[in-house]
């Protein structure tokens, strides 16, 4: 039996359209701000070591030798320093909306999850009438196999068939406790 649901698929849902192109927004943006951190990161290193220094130097007085104007040497550390401390602030907030966006979005997922079922569950109801109405019928064929027993027994032999019927693990429903009886009890209420 296929089921037929009004519910859209998930990816065809707007609302969660519009939060998953939102999320990939923001995890976009995390991505570029990590990618200028690492290269900060590189040109803080590579400033930061004494030849590149005095080569930032060096190249200012050789144009100053060969134009007579004082370059100013390219900017120093301390504004890198700056950057990279402001885009770390905002990558610490990018992963907060993230996270919030996140939750947002799993929850929406799960309501939308939800009212799939509850549009499925009439027809998963009578499933369940269906599946009790099918244990009891098993438990009949497990009686008729129990009246074989008997029968043969009362001859005074003792009854071993190849393939017998009953499953042993599964029990019966009068048992009480075996899984059977567990599964009737739990379907019960969906066929009152």
């Amino acid at each position: 039996m296929e089921l037929k649901l009004k519910t859209k698929r998930l990816v065809d849902q707007p609302t969660y359209k519009e939060a998953a192109q939102e999320l990939e927004k923001l995890h976009a943006a995390l991505v570029k701000i990590q990618t200028r951190i690492a290269e900060i990161d590189g040109e803080v290193v590579r400033r930061g070591s004494p030849a590149a220094a005095d080569s930032n130097h060096v190249a200012a007085a050789l144009a100053f030798a060969e134009t007579g104007v004082v370059a100013v040497p390219r900017a120093e550390v301390a504004g890198l320093h700056e950057e990279r401390s402001m885009l770390a602030q905002q990558a610490e907030a990018v992963r907060s909306a993230i996270a919030v966006r996140s939750e947002a979005c799993n929850t929406l997922v799960a309501e939308l999850g939800a009212q799939a079922c509850r549009e499925a569950e009439s027809a998963h109801n009578d499933l369940c009438v269906r599946y009790l109405q099918a244990l009891r019928a098993l438990d009949a064929l497990h009686e008729e196999e129990v009246q074989f027993h008997r029968a043969i027994e009362s001859l005074g032999y003792s009854a071993s068939f190849r393939t017998p019927v009953q499953w042993y693990q599964v029990g019966r429903i009068s048992d009480g406790t075996s899984l059977m009886a567990t599964q009737v009890r739990e379907f019960q209420a969906y066929g009152r």
